[in-house]
């Protein structure tokens, strides 16, 4: 199987990233999929699967699956916890194929940064569109539903989410040729960004910033302090989180920062439930299932909707202490690998590191499939996008 198979694998990835995110986001789990088939073939021809099977990050990845199915009998719910663990043993096992093979050579990585280009700018349009028009795709897709309330702009945060993960390693890339273009990328995002109602992208779009700042000005070792940094957060979060007292913010955010004041709740209602199972967990998928997670706390909202809004919450909560470790280790080896990079791919790859981290902590369930779908293809763009005379 030629490299021109791998080339327009990863560019058709490149190409349909940011378009479905701002239109299907669900729809980022199949892009991955159908890029990695041909990868994943390509791979295989050239013996590469026991390469990518010895990485230390697909040994922690593995282990967190067999403990998930290894516990799913003392799930809330047993089945769903079984049928996730393997689906996610899927999902991570497309992911390393589809990024290990993201490196196509000099004349295919300028056919991945056109898809890439082209693909950027139809996503900053759809987004565009949508912002300022109101919603047209979204509602003319979801079609006449008598009862239903016109769609708000946060069913477009997945696109900004996608946004603001492809910005950094794209304005990268376009640096060293068109720095119009690269900042012309970067004023997109701030724009379309600010446009939309998601505050944990705005979020996001500067930490993605500041790390590539950190990654340049800092170097190796303000990578490295930065990946501690989360780890330290990931493995005292349960405590953190216990220690709030939401009741004492009341007053201050129940009008201006409702949605803020109801994670409060969330994550004190977490806590409470990790501390009564701190060493095995609830199981696997059993945030949507624990008692006492439908009662209303604030407004409403329930005591946990559907996940903790916080990835680091939601390993301990549901996989106990060997979640929140297994959450550790991937953050340092991805963390620690990065900062092995050469100057010119570690910027970029630090900003999605830490683009991931902001929303990992305040939004996304830890497994939606659609969100680790788009981890996963902003790490390949990432790779694919590190110039070819790059180690």
């Amino acid at each position: 199987m030629s490299d021109r198979v791998r080339t327009y694998a990863v560019a058709f990835a490149a190409l349909m990233f940011l378009p479905l995110g701002a239109v299907a986001s669900q729809g980022e789990t199949a892009l991955l999929l159908l890029a990695a088939v041909p990868l994943l073939a390509w791979t295989a021809l050239r013996g590469g699967i026991a390469a990518l099977g010895r990485l230390p990050v697909a040994w922690v990845l593995a282990a967190l699956i067999v403990w998930a199915a290894v516990t799913a009998p003392l799930a809330v719910v047993p089945a769903d916890a079984l049928h996730l663990a393997l689906s996610l043993a899927v999902l991570f096992a497309t992911a390393l194929v589809a990024w290990g093979a993201a490196r196509p050579d000099a004349s295919g990585a300028a056919i991945v940064l056109r898809a890439a280009v082209a693909g950027y700018v139809l996503g900053c349009i759809l987004l565009a569109v949508e912002i300022l028009g109101d919603l047209p795709i979204a509602n003319f897709a979801r079609g006449t539903k008598p009862g239903d309330e016109h769609l708000e702009l946060t069913v477009l945060n997945p696109g900004l989410t996608v946004l603001t993960l492809m910005v950094w390693p794209l304005a990268a890339r376009l640096w060293p040729s068109s720095r119009i273009a690269a900042l012309a990328a970067v004023l997109a995002a701030f724009a379309l960004v600010a446009l939309g109602e998601s505050v944990t992208a705005r979020v996001a779009l500067v930490a993605g910033g500041a790390a590539f700042a950190l990654a340049w000005w800092g170097g190796r070792r303000a990578v490295v302090a930065v990946t501690l940094a989360a780890m330290v957060a990931v493995l005292v979060a349960p405590l953190v989180a216990g220690s709030i007292a939401p009741e004492r913010f009341g007053s201050a955010l129940a009008e201006e920062r409702s949605s803020i004041l109801h994670r409060l709740y969330i994550w004190d209602f977490a806590a409470a439930r990790i501390a009564e199972k701190p060493l095995l967990g609830w199981g696997l998928d059993a945030s949507r299932s624990i008692p006492g997670g439908d009662v209303p706390v604030f407004k409403g909202g329930p005591a946990l909707s559907l996940h903790p809004h916080d990835v680091a919450l939601q390993a301990w909560l549901e996989l106990g202490l060997p979640g929140g470790l297994a959450l550790a280790a991937v953050i340092a080896l991805v963390g620690i690998g990065i900062a092995k990079l050469p100057a010119r791919p570690r910027m970029p790859a630090a900003a999605v590191l830490a683009t991931a981290l902001s929303f990992g902590a305040a939004s996304y369930g830890l497994w939606q499939n659609w969100w680790l779908a788009s981890l996963g293809l902003a790490a390949v763009l990432a790779r694919a996008l590190t110039p070819a005379d790059e180690p």
